[in-house]
């Protein structure tokens, strides 16, 4: 580690030029249009909110299942012992998913069928990732 603090010492910076453009443009002028493509793109504004709610819903389940540790009796030096263990549940749980969701009955790695496309929009269900709402 410290010989790559002597050799970092030794390396000259590239000196910097600003070119006109961005000069002009400012950071205001970036803002505007980084939130111009926000609201002009569906995607990126429903992968905004899936981001939101995904991190609401963590918040509650780390902190609202405190409240019940608590309840039950657990000292509190076991609280990080105790979500640790439901992280490893988790990764062990996620790293084999298609064997999961072959023993409750699914086809894990599947595609939607088109078949199973049109029962949706029939009946309401919720969709495969690949089917895609019925238009009206």
């Amino acid at each position: 580690m410290g010989l790559s603090g002597l050799i970092a010492l030794t390396l000259t910076e590239p000196p910097r030029r600003k070119t006109e453009a961005a000069a002009a443009e400012g950071y205001l002028h970036l803002l505007s249009g980084g939130l111009h493509h926000f609201r002009s793109t569906p995607e990126l504004r429903a992968l905004a909110l899936d981001q939101v709610a995904c991190a609401t819903v963590a918040w509650l389940v780390i902190w609202l299942y405190q409240l019940q540790l608590a309840r039950v009796g657990v000292p509190l030096a076991a609280f990080g012992v105790v979500h640790a263990a439901m992280g490893l549940g988790q990764i062990a749980l996620l790293s084999r998913l298609a064997s999961v969701e072959r023993a409750v009955g699914g086809r894990a790695g599947s595609r939607a069928s088109p078949r199973s496309c049109r029962r949706w929009r029939c009946s309401g269900s919720p969709p495969r990732p690949a089917c895609r709402p019925a238009s009206s």
